[in-house]
C-alpha cells in the first residue's frame, strides 16, 4: 500500500438558521477530491504506522437522549419485521456496490443492473454523471453510487467519501411521510 486515500475534508459554509448557525457541506466536484487525493504525499513505514492508529472519539460525542430512543426502538421492534428490514438492506446494499461496476461498462449495462439515475447532470466534453439508489433507507453511503460516463461508457464510479450527497438529499426531502416534514 503505497499511497493513503484520505480525502480531504468537505468544504462548508454556515449559514445563519433561526437566530443560530447552520453548518453545511458545500457542493464539490468528486473529480477535485480525487485529484486531492492521488497528489497526496506517499506514506510508507512511520508516517502510515501513524496514520493508521485508532483515534479517539471526539468530547462529548455521546448523547444519553438519542442512546435511549435507540435502545427503545431496538427492544420493541418486531423481531420478523426486522430480520425482513436487514434482508432487504443486504439486497440494496449488494445492488449498488461499487466494486460490481467495471470501467469500461455500457450505459445499458449498468442501467440493466441499477435501474434508471435519480440525478443526471451533464459534465464537459462528452461527459456526464449519473447518481444512482434509494432512499428507502435515507441517504446513506451503501445506497448511492455516482457514475462518471464519457461517450456512453463508465470512466469513473464514485461512493462514500467521493459521492456529493447534496446532490440527492431534496429526493430524501420529497418522499418523506407526512408527518415527518
Amino acid at each position: 500500500m503505497i499511497k493513503i486515500s484520505r480525502p480531504p475534508p468537505f468544504e462548508t459554509r454556515k449559514d445563519p438558521y433561526k437566530g443560530t448557525v447552520s453548518v453545511r457541506r458545500v457542493l464539490g466536484d468528486p473529480e477535485a477530491r480525487l485529484d486531492a487525493v492521488l497528489q497526496s504525499e506517499d506514506m510508507i513505514g512511520p508516517q502510515l504506522s501513524a496514520a493508521l492508529t485508532p483515534q479517539p472519539p471526539p468530547r462529548h460525542s455521546w448523547d444519553p437522549g438519542l442512546t435511549t430512543a435507540f435502545w427503545l426502538a431496538q427492544r420493541t421492534a418486531n423481531k420478523a419485521a426486522l430480520a425482513e428490514r436487514e434482508r432487504q438492506f443486504a439486497d440494496r446494499a449488494e445492488q449498488f456496490d461499487p466494486l460490481a461496476i467495471d470501467v469500461g461498462s455500457s450505459l445499458n449495462a449498468v442501467e440493466k443492473r441499477l435501474g434508471k439515475p435519480q440525478v443526471t447532470e451533464s459534465l464537459e466534453a462528452n461527459r456526464e454523471i449519473r447518481f444512482y439508489g434509494t432512499i428507502e433507507f435515507g441517504l446513506i453511503e451503501q445506497m448511492w453510487i455516482s457514475i462518471v460516463y464519457e461517450e456512453g461508457k463508465v470512466i469513473r464510479v464514485f461512493t462514500r467519501d467521493f459521492f456529493d450527497r447534496d446532490k440527492v438529499r431534496s429526493l430524501e426531502s420529497q418522499n418523506l411521510p407526512e408527518k415527518r416534514k
